[in-house]
Formats: structure tokens, sequence, C-alpha cells
């Protein structure tokens, strides 16, 4: 539930439009990768993220949480129309 806030509050900060697709990086604490395993397919729904992995090759919006013990680092860009999965 954190996972998919942080998102949603990085997609507003990069100014991307509720409809718009992202490709969307995390990484994070033990906790973090295990919750982004287990709930990837939620998370990318809730988010309208066209991929999830650890690392995206072109640069996108960052931003950092931390809640408790627990820190991730999201990278996401909007989907380029048309682009190569």
């Amino acid at each position: 539930r954190e996972l998919v806030r942080a998102v949603q509050d990085a997609r507003k900060s990069a100014g991307l439009e509720v409809s718009d697709r992202i490709d969307l990086a995390v990484t994070g604490s033990a906790r973090v990768e295990a919750a982004l395993r287990e709930h990837r397919g939620h998370i990318m729904s809730e988010t309208l993220s066209e991929s999830l992995s650890p690392d995206i090759t072109r640069g996108g919006f960052e931003a950092e949480r931390k809640l408790g013990e627990d820190e991730w680092r999201i990278v996401l860009a909007k989907t380029q129309a048309g682009a190569p999965r």
C-alpha cells in the first residue's frame, strides 16, 4: 500500500496526467524488495506501469521514501508511445 502511494505521489510530483502510462523502477530494503515481488501485478495495475524493474535505462523523475526502517528509491518515466518494450 505504501509503495503504491509513494509511486502515485511521485507521478503527481513529476507532473504526469492521471491516465499516463509509465515505466517504473523501484529498489529498496529487503522488505521492500519482497513486497515488490509479492505484489508486482497489483503495483503495476494501480500505478499504470507498463514495466517494473530495478532499473530503467532512460532518465526519469526520481524520488526517495522512508517508512520506519524501510527505504526505497523510485524512478519513473512516461512511457513513450510506440517504444519497444
